[in-house]
């Protein structure tokens, strides 16, 4: 499973920037859900987006439909083998 929460604080001026990013930014302590500060350079408070995705990983379970060539076919979600 994956859990991607995004941002909460806004900078109450900009609805986009050139970055995507710039115009929001993360409580500075804690997360939303317990109740850490906006930075004062955003401080509009925007309801928590929660975006969570649950990988079906049984189709891997049988070990016969790996590569033949028995190389590793997964690769860890910060970029090792």
């Amino acid at each position: 499973m994956t859990a991607l929460r995004f941002p909460t604080c806004w900078d109450g001026k900009n609805l986009d920037s050139p970055d995507h990013l710039s115009h929001m930014a993360y409580t500075e302590s804690g997360t939303f859900e317990t109740g850490g500060p906006c930075p004062e350079s955003y401080p509009v408070r925007m309801s928590q987006l929660l975006y969570e995705v649950i990988w079906g990983t049984r189709p891997f379970n049988n070990v016969e439909d790996w590569p033949e060539d028995g190389s590793q076919p997964f690769v860890w979600s910060f970029g090792d083998s």
